[in-house]
């Protein structure tokens, strides 16, 4: 059992745990294994896309928004929440734990970073092209006169498979979730489109490149990081016992 005046408190049942992980399963298979949900999720994408970035077409106001939105530099928005709710847990308990809280946002990090780029990208990236590479009626707003002036803006990938970003929004989101509080967590997680959606309207993804491998990328990672972090706490508490 969690000991309740320990500095940081994970809870969370091994059954959600892999329940996680059979979802993220379940999500890449749907996509690289059986061949009629396959169908239906490159159907999916290509409708949704022209459906979002279609809306583009035309200059404007709603260019503008998504244009500033798909910009390098609005990454930093969503980012900056998750390090505020983070931060505020820290200095929640009249900031009694915050070196324990801070360690574990450390290695929260340095996880985040070789799950994506050590376990994931070598597995899952095939080369897939972005929408706006591939279809030829492509809103292209990095071509858009209109928006030339949004910096670092970005419009397509050349390894769209799997959307990492929204991944590794998603498992950050998930991880504050179960460590740092519920409501933390729920503010975390609708804070999601934010990151998301810009890549759908621009055309930097696909639908399923943000769905199933952000999908895949947030729910085993985090599964995978809690795992690590519970085992890690019951090992400190037994030993701390035992050295009693």
């Amino acid at each position: 059992m969690t000991d309740p005046t320990a500095p940081i408190r994970i809870q969370t049942p091994w059954l959600g745990l892999l329940s996680y992980l059979a979802l993220a399963g379940l999500l890449l298979a749907s996509f690289l294994a059986i061949d009629a949900t396959r169908s239906a999720w490159l159907a999916a994408d290509t409708a949704t896309f022209r459906a979002l970035n279609g809306s583009l077409a035309q200059a404007g106001a709603w260019q503008t928004f998504w244009a500033i939105a798909n910009s390098r530099l609005f990454d930093a928005v969503p980012a900056a929440l998750l390090l505020g709710l983070y931060a505020h847990w820290m200095a929640a308990d009249a900031r009694r734990h915050w070196r324990a809280r801070a360690g574990l946002g450390c290695a929260l990090a340095v996880f985040t970073v070789l799950w994506v780029q050590k376990a994931v990208k070598p597995l899952l990236d095939d080369g897939r092209l972005s929408p706006t590479l591939v279809l030829p009626d492509a809103v292209r707003l990095e071509s858009e006169p209109a928006v030339a002036w949004v910096p670092m803006l970005k419009d397509h990938a050349e390894n769209s498979f799997p959307g990492d970003h929204a991944g590794v929004f998603l498992l950050v989101a998930l991880v504050i979730g179960h460590v740092c509080g519920w409501r933390r967590g729920t503010v975390a997680l609708l804070a999601l489109p934010l990151l998301a959606l810009p890549r759908l309207y621009g055309g930097g993804h696909w639908l399923s490149d943000q769905v199933v491998g952000g999908g895949f990328v947030g729910l085993a990672g985090a599964a995978i990081f809690l795992a690590l972090a519970r085992a890690f706490a019951g090992w400190r508490q037994r030993h701390a016992a035992a050295a009693a």
